[in-house]
């Protein structure tokens, strides 16, 4: 983690802070769950898996925090509809991320073993990734 503060710190890519963040985080968030979906860490080694997966949900918790500043900043460049668009668009996005990982993950389940389910972060953290590049300036 120290390596990815000095990074974001003092090398933002593309110029911005917050959306380094994500795509670093986002990135981190995906090789951290391929990981765990690629090598049966769940059997051998326990404590590794858990130790990837807090490295897994640490990644989401910096991601939603980062988002949380990005709707802030918003909010107060525009204080009368600033964020209400985004907002929407985050909590919308929450519910279905909420719904379909969860269904996809018994299905998952219960046909494969329980390590099929972990690529649904892998996926998810590729997504953001994604998405982070088209994150503009007027977005932070």
């Amino acid at each position: 983690m120290l390596i990815y503060a000095l990074i974001s710190e003092t090398l933002p890519i593309f110029n911005s802070r917050k959306k380094s963040y994500l795509l670093i985080m986002s990135l981190f968030e995906f090789l951290m769950a391929t990981i765990v979906t690629i090598l049966p860490l769940h059997k051998d080694n326990p404590i590794g898996t858990t130790l990837l997966l807090s490295l897994v949900t640490f990644s989401m918790s910096f991601i939603d925090t980062v988002c949380d500043g990005i709707l802030v900043v918003a909010q107060r460049a525009d204080p009368q509809h600033g964020s209400e668009d985004l907002q929407v668009l985050a909590w919308g996005f929450q519910a279905i991320g909420g719904v379909i990982p969860s269904g996809l993950a018994i299905i998952l389940t219960t046909r494969f073993d329980l390590q099929a389910a972990y690529i649904i972060p892998a996926v998810v953290g590729l997504m953001i990734f994604v998405a982070s590049l088209f994150i503009t300036k007027e977005m932070e």
